[in-house]
């Protein structure tokens, strides 16, 4: 049970990276979701509240349970008692017609301060408050493995709260954990008391076994179909707890019950209440409580761990107009696993260790990575859109996604395939979600013919397919990512099952869009920027030509060697023609008259490049002259990248103002803005940041891919943004996973199960290099250092399995010495030459290393 609380020589003290620490007006936009893969979540605010109850399957953004709440009672001995709510003060602005009346129970003392830091999966809070005889500190997180996406899908919430005396004096004290009891609701709601229209019969049951007292909630008023129809268990791990089912209902004022409780708590911090089941009154809910109780000695640290998990089964589709899928209901796959919240936190807490464990495995293998602090907080921070109201998992487990989420409802449904383009997140922590991605973009959504639906309709199989022009960016980058589920996953089946279909989508350009097959784009090209396009372009062009090479490939490894050749030829002559039509001298641009609207034209369009970007992730290669890729990327930092935007004019959506630091979508430096340009060009994206700063990696361009990353997170500090939502066209931006990319552009990361190729080049030539590392069948981290006169490469893997044939490394290694595995000394036989410049070892057969091992390669200086 307490392995789940780091020990000594766990969490960060081992961590090179520190994470950022906000204090004071940097708390006031922090919030940071907890719970799993498409199970909906709760937040944790800066100052230690709960925030954000989007447990009901939908976006609930500011909504409040009132009563909800941690607490604390204590009292030193010889000294009088103190009681706080477990947060930090509210911070202003106070006013309200009503007086201020945000959060639960705003008029309870609180400490005076917080310090809020954040290394993904896990959140901590540490309070402060000179007065009080104990120091508080909280770690949250929800359990977080990669490759294990079960795990990782739990719709549960982990609550540590550590207390420590520093004083002379033993103190008795108690941590209470209020909820009231939400079933009924919808998720529409804001601020919630406990009289709703939609509660009634909700019952609160008191439960002990295996070491945990837990509060079930449930309602009596809702069948298994309803919409509304759900459970909730919030439990704690301590032998010594007192409880109550009910608060007290005096009658008269609504905050009498409120009163009642913090009047019983703070008198002995123990509770005194029924302990009962009674279903609660038609329109009105009950609050349960759980107080453990605690002695704790001068120098002592005590910790509580406290268990939220959740259970709502049906989503109702009430996003599409369509009459196939317009109002039907579709199971969460996660109320498929388990049948209601309790069973959840019984398989929570009989894997309390191993979960907690692995969790915190992952976070020090990704933050002992040697990149540079921005790096690490975009990555990892992003890591929280994975499992936000974004995404959510049918009852097949397929995954589905809206590009971002409103308040109330997401935006833009389903598996948006330009939006999807530049997400790659998925495609390595959990590679099974994204190959079922792929699989209903070309096994549902591909029309016979290969014209593909570039958004999804749920429940699957729908009766219809999406009616809108073919996205071409969208329905290109698809082929492409096939292309990466392969060789991630190394599964001949995939790509042999899907084929016909890729082949089909991909050949469907030369009905739609490249008539002529002469490797360009012309015809009308509808895009990521919800426009067409019409005419060459870059944008599509150079994603048109990643496709090619990708379909090339995987016709030649499925043995059709006649398409192979006939991509290959496409390919070689877009590669060609794209230079010779849309170079301007110092960037890619779009050709064409300008008589249509929303066109570009002359612009310097920030992801001009996209399709080499893709290119680059997979090893492709340059899709046309390297000179001119180098000096296109340049202009684009040259022209777009703002120091400040005070100066700048947008009319459009604003995701960064004032003096806020930014990469534009569009400038004309070369003059031509058309009267009506491509829609969002004065706006700012973080997914296109990331794309643009890990491009610049690739291409040698350090300094100017971090003054890009650096802008993303001083707009995202605490006080002006969420540091844990991106958002574009809704919160937490699908876009905005192309973070992932800039691990993969710093270690020089590739993974080609096929061929058992596995490729680290970092790109900090001549230090000492650490980094975390995903494929689809392991994840570890690899190390190149020296030891001596040695120069030692190690790869640890810490789940799953690698079977190597070759490695490709640091073309500054000298000569390999010995290669062995750990920790049983088995030496391997290598063999060694320079490829290109790089360090090439040859295995000669399969080498695996499985969990727990590393593979150590050393070589003489």
């Amino acid at each position: 049970m307490n392995s789940i609380v780091p020990r000594k020589g766990q969490g960060r003290n081992e961590r090179i990276f520190k994470p950022r620490t906000y204090k004071g007006r940097q708390l006031g936009q922090i919030a940071f979701p907890l719970g799993g893969i498409g199970t909906g979540n709760v937040s944790l605010g800066g100052r230690g509240n709960l925030q954000d109850w989007e447990l009901f399957n939908r976006p609930s953004k500011g909504l409040t349970l009132q009563n909800t709440f941690f607490a604390i009672w204590a009292k030193a001995e010889g000294k009088s008692a103190d009681c706080r709510v477990l947060e930090a003060e509210h911070m202003p602005p106070y006013q309200g017609a009503f007086g201020h009346s945000l959060g639960a129970a705003p008029g309870l003392p609180r400490f005076r301060s917080a310090a809020f830091s954040g290394s993904y999966p896990f959140a901590r809070v540490a309070l402060g408050d000179p007065e009080f005889p104990l120091e508080a500190k909280l770690e949250a997180f929800s359990p977080f493995i990669p490759l294990r996406d079960m795990d990782s899908g739990l719709p549960a919430a982990i609550f540590l709260w550590t207390v420590t005396n520093k004083g002379r004096r033993r103190v008795d004290a108690s941590i209470a954990a209020s909820l009231l009891n939400p079933i009924g609701l919808d998720g529409s709601e804001r601020m919630v008391a406990r009289r709703q229209s939609a509660f009634g019969g909700n019952v609160n049951e008191l439960v002990h076994e295996q070491h945990m007292w837990a509060i079930r909630m449930s309602s009596r008023r809702y069948e298994e179909g309803d919409v509304r129809f759900g459970t909730v268990s919030f439990g704690m791990l301590w032998p010594k707890v007192s409880a109550v089912t009910r608060w007290p209902k005096t009658g008269g004022w609504d905050w009498w019950d409120l009163m009642a409780f913090w009047n019983d708590f703070s008198e002995d911090g123990a509770l005194k209440g029924p302990i009962d089941a009674v279903p609660s009154e038609i329109g009105e809910s009950d609050t349960g409580t759980l107080c453990a109780l605690l002695n704790v000695e001068p120098g002592e640290s005590l910790t509580v761990p406290v268990v939220l998990t959740w259970h709502f089964p049906n989503r109702v589709n009430d996003w599409n107009s369509e009459a196939g899928v317009r109002g039907k209901i579709i199971r969460n796959y996660y109320t498929t696993c388990f049948k209601d919240a309790p069973a959840v936190m019984k398989y929570l807490v009989q894997d309390f260790e191993r979960l907690g464990s692995e969790s915190r495995k992952f976070e020090q293998a990704f933050t002992s990575s040697s990149f540079p602090p921005a790096v690490i907080e975009s990555v990892g921070n992003q890591l929280a859109t994975v499992r936000s109201g974004t995404f959510f998992r049918d009852e097949d487990g397929r995954m589905l996604g809206f590009e971002g989420c409103g308040d109330r409802h997401g935006c833009c449904p389903l598996n948006c395939t330009h939006v999807f383009n530049y997400a790659q997140t998925y495609a390595y922590l959990f590679p099974e979600l994204e190959r079922g991605m792929r699989e209903i973009d070309f096994l549902h959504n591909t029309r016979p013919g290969g014209n593909m639906a570039f958004r999804t309709l749920a429940p699957l199989p729908a009766e219809v397919l999406w009616e809108h022009a073919p996205a071409a960016d969208g329905q290109m980058g698809c082929v492409v990512r096939a292309y990466r589920e392969w060789q991630l996953s190394g599964d001949a089946e995939f790509l042999k099952r899907l084929w016909p279909k890729i082949r089909e989508a991909l050949e469907f350009a030369w009905k739609e869009w490249d008539a002529d097959r002469d490797g360009l784009m012309e015809g009308c090209q509808h895009n990521t920027y919800d426009v067409e396009f019409y005419g060459p372009n870059p944008l599509t062009g150079f994603i048109y030509l990643a496709a090619l090479k990708a379909g090339s490939e995987m016709a030649a490894a499925v043995g059709e060697s006649d398409a192979a050749a006939e991509f290959g030829r496409v390919f070689e002559s877009g590669s060609r023609r794209i230079a010779e039509k849309l170079w301007n001298g110092e960037y890619f641009q779009q050709t064409g008259s300008g008589e249509q609207p929303s066109q570009f034209l002359s612009g310097c369009l920030s992801d001009q490049l996209l399709g080499q970007w893709m290119a680059h992730l997979l090893g492709f290669g340059y899709l046309t002259r390297e000179d001119l890729v180098k000096k296109a990327l340049e202009a684009v930092f040259k022209h777009n990248f703002r120091t400040s935007l005070r100066k700048h004019v947008n009319t459009e959506r604003i995701y960064a103002i004032g003096a806020d630091p930014g990469l534009l979508i569009c400038t004309w430096p070369r003059g031509g803005r058309p009267a009506a340009p491509v829609p969002y060009a004065d706006e700012v994206w973080t997914g296109v940041e990331y794309q643009v700063a890990a491009h610049l990696i690739y291409e040698g361009k350090l300094t100017e891919a971090m003054k890009i990353i650096e802008a993303v997170r001083t707009r995202h500090d605490g006080e002006r943004r969420n540091p844990y939502n991106e958002p574009e066209c809704g919160d937490h931006y699908a876009r905005g996973l192309a973070s992932w990319s800039l691990i993969l552009a710093l270690s020089g990361f590739r993974w080609s199960a096929p061929e058992g190729t596995l490729r680290f080049v970092s790109a900090f030539p001549q230090k000492k290099f650490s980094s975390f590392y995903s494929t689809g069948t392991a994840w570890g981290t690899i190390t190149e250092g020296k030891s001596g006169r040695h120069s030692l490469v190690s790869i640890k893997v810490s789940d799953g399995s690698l079977k190597l044939m070759r490695l490709r490394l640091s073309p500054s290694l000298k000569s390999l010495g010995r290669c062995w595995l750990e920790p049983s000394r088995t030496f391997l036989r290598g063999r060694m030459e320079k490829v290109r410049g790089e360090t090439v070892v040859e295995f000669g057969s399969s080498v695996e290393v499985g969990r727990g091992q590393a593979l150590v390669l050393s070589f003489d200086n």
